[in-house]
C-alpha cells in the first residue's frame, strides 16, 4: 500500500476550514433520517443517510438554493481518481476531480464529490479499471432538504372548559390586625460572577484542534501484535483511517464505555513517519 503525501495537512482548502468552523445546524437532532445529496437536487445521488439523532454540521462558505442547506460529512471516504490525474508521485493532481460511484452505478457512472488540493490526506487502496481507489481522510460537502432538520412539535393539548363558581366572599371584620413583618437574621449571601466556560486551547506546535467523526474501536487483539495506539476510528465502511492519542483525555473520560459507538472527537491531527493512519491527539471524545 502506497502512503501519498502528508505535507500540509492541517490547510489543505476549504474544505477542511469548512470543517473546522462548522456549526450545528440544530439545537436537536435531526427528527427523522436525512438523506444528503451530492447536489441540492432530490433526483441527485445519495451520498450518506443520517440517521434518527444525527446532529449535522453546516459547510461554511458552500451557498445552497431555498429549501436545501449545505453539510460536512467529516471522516475518510472511499473515492476514485482518473489514473491520468496521478502525478509521478502517485498524488492526486491539485485540480483533479474526486469521483464517487454510487451503489449498484455502472462501471463508468461516477459524480464529482470534491476537488484535488495540494496536502490532501490520501492513501491507495487498490484500481478499478481505468480509475485508482483513494481512502480520503477529508470532509466531503452534500446537501440535505432544510424542511429535515425542523423538530416536529406535538399538538397544543385542548383545554377543557369547566364553569367555576364564583368565590364566596367573607364579610370584612370592623378591625382588621396585621402582624407586624418579620425580619430575617440570617443574611442573605451575596451572588458572585459566574465563572465563563473554558475556552478550548490549541494543540502541540500551535495547530487549532479539529473534530473527526467515526465509530471508535479497540486496537488491542490476541491474533494481531501489538498497534502503536489502543484506540482508533474507523469510517462509515468499517475501515480505520485514524489512531487516537488519548494522554491529553481528563482521568474521568473512559474510551472504552464508548467502543463500536459513533463519536466526535476534538483533538489535532498529525502524521507520523512509517504510519499510514493518521494520528488524532484527543482532547475530548463525545458520543452521539
Amino acid at each position: 500500500m502506497k502512503k501519498l503525501t502528508l505535507l500540509n495537512l492541517f490547510f489543505p482548502g476549504a474544505a477542511w476550514l469548512a470543517l473546522a468552523a462548522g456549526v450545528r445546524l440544530a439545537a436537536v437532532p435531526l427528527p427523522a433520517a436525512a438523506e444528503v445529496h451530492v447536489q441540492p437536487d432530490a433526483g441527485s445521488p445519495v451520498l450518506q443517510v443520517l440517521p434518527v439523532g444525527s446532529e449535522p454540521f453546516a459547510a461554511t462558505g458552500v451557498a445552497a438554493p431555498a429549501g436545501w442547506q449545505a453539510v460536512t460529512l467529516p471522516g475518510a471516504h472511499e473515492v476514485l481518481v482518473h489514473n491520468g490525474d496521478l502525478l509521478k508521485d502517485l498524488t492526486p493532481r491539485p485540480g483533479a476531480s474526486y469521483l464517487w460511484r454510487p451503489a449498484g452505478a455502472k462501471a463508468g457512472a461516477t459524480v464529482e464529490v470534491a476537488t484535488a488540493e495540494r496536502g490532501d490526506l490520501a492513501v491507495i487502496i487498490g484500481l478499478q479499471g481505468g480509475y485508482t481507489k483513494i481512502r480520503l481522510s477529508k470532509p466531503l460537502v452534500g446537501y440535505i432538504v432544510a424542511s429535515a432538520m425542523s423538530p416536529v412539535e406535538p399538538p397544543a393539548p385542548v383545554s377543557a372548559v369547566v364553569a367555576v363558581p364564583p368565590p364566596v366572599v367573607a364579610p370584612v371584620p370592623d378591625v382588621v390586625s396585621v402582624p407586624s413583618p418579620v425580619v430575617s437574621s440570617v443574611a442573605t449571601p451575596a451572588t458572585g460572577p459566574v465563572a465563563p466556560a473554558p475556552v478550548p486551547t490549541k494543540g502541540d506546535g500551535g495547530d487549532s484542534p479539529r473534530l473527526f467523526q467515526g465509530t471508535l474501536t479497540s486496537t488491542r487483539s490476541l491474533l494481531h501484535p501489538r498497534r502503536p495506539y489502543d484506540y482508533q476510528l474507523n469510517d462509515i465502511n468499517g475501515q480505520p483511517y485514524a489512531y487516537l492519542d488519548i494522554r491529553k483525555l481528563t482521568a474521568t473520560t473512559q474510551p472504552d464505555a464508548d467502543l463500536g459507538r459513533t463519536v466526535v472527537v476534538y483533538g489535532v491531527a498529525r502524521s507520523e513517519p512509517d504510519e499510514v493512519l493518521m494520528v488524532i491527539a484527543a482532547e475530548t471524545i463525545d458520543a452521539r
